[in-house]
């Protein structure tokens, strides 16, 4: 597959994923500041493993919320195990 035409498959997989997924990308940010309005520090390696895993959480939040009338159930399981993998991670770097 040329430049081109990979090019032009992702901008379909964008478009596909829009309908489902709407604008969550541009939403994240104002969330964050909610939920963390002193802001997070992040120093270590340990605390962007954590805050990698929390946004994953948000932003499946994120799609669930934007596809409420039909529900997304995929963005639940992900959910599930996001918050399994940072309890995990909470209770190693956290002691």
């Amino acid at each position: 597959m040329s430049p081109a035409e990979s090019l032009i498959q992702a901008a379909d997989l964008f478009k596909q994923r829009g309908t489902v997924y709407k604008d969550n990308y541009k939403r994240a940010g104002e969330i964050f500041m909610w939920l963390c309005p002193e802001g997070i520090e992040v120093t270590d390696a340990q605390t962007y493993n954590r805050m990698a895993i929390f946004m994953q959480i948000i932003n499946k939040l994120l799609r669930y919320s934007l596809n409420w009338d039909k529900g997304h159930i995929d963005s639940l399981d992900d959910i599930s195990v996001y918050a399994m993998m940072l309890k995990e991670l909470d209770q190693e770097y956290l002691k």
